[in-house]
């Protein structure tokens, strides 16, 4: 009984997820596919796009760093009790 439930859930996220990329797609081609907009850049578009790329950059740099510190330290703590474990 309990798989059958898990089943059915998993099939109706799994939907879900679709729907949630059909969209996406969707999306991405209404504006790839769209005319010439004939629009200006300015020279402060160009710094205002490499300000976020460098600032997306060092902010997955960040949570990278911060998640392998907290799985090392995890690590340490386990193979720490093992080793007093294994002293006893």
């Amino acid at each position: 009984m309990c798989r059958g439930f898990v089943l059915l859930m998993s099939l109706k996220a799994a939907k879900n997820m679709y729907k949630k990329l059909f969209l996406i797609n969707l999306v991405f081609f209404f504006f790839t596919l769209s005319n010439n907009a004939y629009a200006y850049l300015d020279p402060g578009s160009g710094s205002y796009f490499f300000q976020i790329l460098i600032a997306g950059l060092v902010g997955f740099l960040f949570v990278a760093k911060t998640f392998f510190l907290k799985v090392i330290t995890t690590v340490k703590r386990v193979i720490s009790k093992v080793f007093k474990l294994k002293s006893k």
